[in-house]
């Protein structure tokens, strides 16, 4: 398999053809680049080796432990992991409910040490509703799918690079 060096040279060689590509769909700049850096996230940070000790899963640094419970879920290459389509769908879910889980861990923590009592969880609820309310209220719906589909974007040049490899490997391999 090609090396995580190899795996960021393609991802960053594909930006321009992306950028173009974005463009030419949307005529607009900050769809645009938004695909480009979600390709770019996608592909050093959020790619299908996140199930091992890759250099992604250590690009996340002291957040790395985010990624552990994925890392002993998912078989490495696995259809889960690698897949085109679900790789990148349930990364995001993944790590969407990770951010969730801390963020309420973090409400709850700050409720006991600054308001001297623990909240209810109607009122983790509802302060987490009025967040979402006013995010939803601001974040137009194009730009969910410019990041996702760069998302996904980088992670697919990473599982197509492995397949390409290994067709090659194989095709080496007969002669």
């Amino acid at each position: 398999m090609p090396s995580g060096r190899t795996h960021d040279r393609v991802t960053l060689l594909s930006l321009g053809p992306t950028a173009f590509i974005a463009w030419a769909l949307t005529h607009e700049l900050t769809l645009s680049a938004l695909v480009v850096g979600a390709t770019l996230f996608g592909g050093v940070m959020f790619g299908p080796d996140l199930d091992t000790a890759s250099r992604q899963y250590r690009r996340w640094g002291p957040f790395r432990f985010i990624w552990w419970p994925y890392r002993i879920a998912f078989a490495h290459r696995s259809r889960w992991s690698h897949g085109l389509l679900f790789g990148a769908i349930i990364r995001v879910f993944y790590f969407t409910g990770m951010v969730v889980l801390l963020a309420f861990t973090a409400l709850y923590l700050h409720s006991v040490l600054f308001a001297g009592k623990a909240s209810n969880l109607s009122d983790l609820l509802h302060a987490w509703q009025l967040l979402a309310d006013h995010v939803d209220a601001r974040l137009d719906r194009r730009a969910i799918w410019a990041a996702f589909i760069g998302l996904w974007w980088g992670a697919a040049l990473h599982t197509l690079l492995d397949v390409l490899c290994s067709i090659g490997r194989r095709l080496l391999d007969l002669f």
